[in-house]
């Protein structure tokens, strides 16, 4: 206890005759292991971030069904009616368009551009149909009421509003060629999470090029710009511990004066190991505490950053250990060099 007390009271003595350089040793550390976490948390952050991980897995955005590879609308009716029946597919944005469309928007600098039709799978009836406001029919603009002929079946306007629509059943009945149709689908979502063979088998079945969900587009672009994140984390991290380093041997060679006297007075060489060790670490656990204390206080700042996922326990105190490590390594060359010295050495270099 005595031993403990006198290493204590000698480490403090030490400190406060330089206390500038002392206080600059233990704010530079702190901001090293703080930059040290916040590179942890960096490196957590996804490109993008998705609120509903199982929906995301059942998303298919932007898919493209040829329409050419059906003999009629009939088949492509029922190829979509068996995708929701086996599948549980729900097709969001489902528009049709063709080449000779006598539905179209003009757009200023843009000129004529065809109307895409929307269908519906509630809240129309057979041989009715919603019209865009801005959208015009053969030159003229639609009411409710008037009668208008897509895909070579006539349609009743019973509403105008911000896009044009007909029932998902009309599709079945529909003459229009297949090979001039463009079909858009804003995205499908599948009732539970496709397995690889029933992916293929829905592709197959609506002649798609390519299925690839949320989930798997946001897992690749996060791939991608995850290496990059490490790197730089890694070198903001790498560049941290080499600052601490560099400040410990330098904190070292302050101390060894005093470790030599203690080997002067006739310390044993445990007491002067001991000195050497708790020396080392005040200058690590308190700047490490420090650290976590601010960071912790930061989090309101991280989550504006979009810096939402924390870093586990487990990453901070690897970090401290090996910063301790590394600085044990670092600067036990001149322990030993001390230890190793005969006191008549020691005095004569004093």
């Amino acid at each position: 206890m005595k031993k403990a007390s006198l290493i204590f009271s000698e480490i403090l003595r030490d400190q406060r005759q330089e206390i500038k350089l002392t206080a600059a040793i233990y704010l530079t550390v702190t901001v090293c292991f703080l930059s040290i976490f916040v590179c942890f948390r960096v490196a957590e952050k996804d490109k993008l971030i998705l609120e509903d991980t199982d929906l995301a897995a059942r998303t298919y955005p932007d898919v493209f069904i040829s329409s050419g590879e059906f003999s009629s609308c009939g088949e492509l009716y029922s190829a979509l009616t068996e995708a929701e029946r086996e599948y549980g597919v729900t097709f969001d944005g489902l528009r049709l368009r063709s080449a000779d469309m006598p539905l179209y928007l003009e757009l200023e600098g843009l000129g004529r551009i065809d109307d895409s039709v929307r269908l519906s799978q509630e809240g129309l009836q057979p041989g009715e149909m919603t019209v865009n406001e801005n959208a015009l029919y053969m030159g003229k603009s639609l009411t409710v009421g008037d009668k208008a002929e897509l895909f070579g079946k006539s349609f009743s306007v019973v509403s105008v509003e911000n896009e044009s629509a007909i029932a998902f059943e009309e599709l079945a009945s529909l003459s229009a060629d297949t090979g001039s149709l463009d079909i858009s689908v804003g995205s499908i979502v599948t009732e539970k999470s496709l397995s690889a063979s029933q992916k293929n088998s829905l592709k197959a079945l609506l002649h798609s090029d390519e299925l690839i969900s949320q989930m798997d587009t946001a897992e690749t672009e996060n791939r991608s710009v995850s290496s990059d994140q490490k790197l730089i984390c890694i070198l903001i991290a790498g560049l941290s511990v080499l600052v601490i380093l560099t400040l410990f041997k330098q904190a070292m060679l302050r101390a060894a004066p005093r470790l030599g006297m203690f080997r002067l007075y006739g310390a044993k060489n445990s007491f002067v190991e001991a000195f050497f060790l708790i020396y080392l670490l005040g200058y690590i656990l308190l700047p490490f505490a420090a650290a976590t204390g601010i960071y912790a206080l930061l989090e309101g700042i991280f989550v504006r950053f979009y810096l939402e996922h924390d870093t586990a326990i487990s990453y901070k105190l690897f970090a401290l250990t090996a910063v301790a490590l590394l600085s044990l390594i670092f600067t036990l060359p001149q322990l030993v060099d001390i230890v190793r010295k005969q006191p008549a050495e020691l005095a004569v270099r004093r």
